[in-house]
């Protein structure tokens, strides 16, 4: 039975046949049907998306609560799809617009498990959509404890060799929209993680291993 319902309308065919009253409404990302099986029970089938399975398939005692059903999910699904569609443009205006960073900027990557690792890296050059980036130096500026310190990064003190040091990487910087509706920008690290915008603050660090 599973290799005969690999597809929505296989899956149609096994709910519906000897069905009655069968009405389909079909939207951007759902599709709902309802029929009367042949029990006579007043029935629902919903499929998001691409899916070949029905997500949900539902049997109702009343055709008020069946129809109140039906119109809350397509008001999700249409909510979802327009945010959906809200949050591309943004994308595709902001990468058009292109990124915010220049030469000079300085990025920071901060990761690790049991301990916090910062690695701090300035923007050497930028060509339209494209940036290079070189690691640098960083200093103490405040120790907080056994093996943990603050740190900032020391501007045009590059790292001239050994592991991801002296290299110049080439990255094309990504955003996401945020609950604001503004990008937020960002460049995957050459070692781990993302980079973000330094903002000139000190940054917790930590060395236990």
């Amino acid at each position: 039975m599973r290799d005969i319902l690999k597809t929505r309308e296989s899956n149609k065919v096994f709910y519906l046949t000897g069905g009655k009253n069968i009405k389909t409404v079909k939207e951007p990302g759902v599709e709902i049907v309802t029929y009367t099986n042949t029990a006579k029970q007043l029935c629902s089938l919903i499929w998001y998306g691409k899916q070949s399975k029905p997500s949900k398939h539902y049997a109702w005692a009343t055709e008020e609560k069946r129809e109140k059903y039906v119109q809350e999910r397509l008001l999700t699904v249409l909510v979802r799809e327009t945010d959906k569609k809200v949050v591309a443009a943004r994308k595709k205006a902001a990468k058009e617009a292109g990124h915010p960073y220049k030469t000079g900027t300085i990025l920071y990557g901060s990761w690790g498990y049991d301990q916090t690792n910062i690695d701090y890296w300035q923007i050497t050059r930028t060509t339209g959509k494209t940036l290079f980036l070189r690691r640098i130096h960083s200093e103490i500026t405040k120790s907080t404890g056994w093996a943990s310190a603050k740190v900032v990064a020391l501007k045009d003190e590059f790292y001239e060799e050994g592991g991801y040091c002296g290299k110049e990487y080439k990255k094309v910087p990504q955003c996401w929209i945020g609950s604001d509706g503004s990008p937020q920008w960002y460049v995957k690290s050459p070692i781990h993680g993302n980079l973000h915008l330094w903002d000139g603050t000190a940054c917790y660090k930590s060395w236990y291993h």
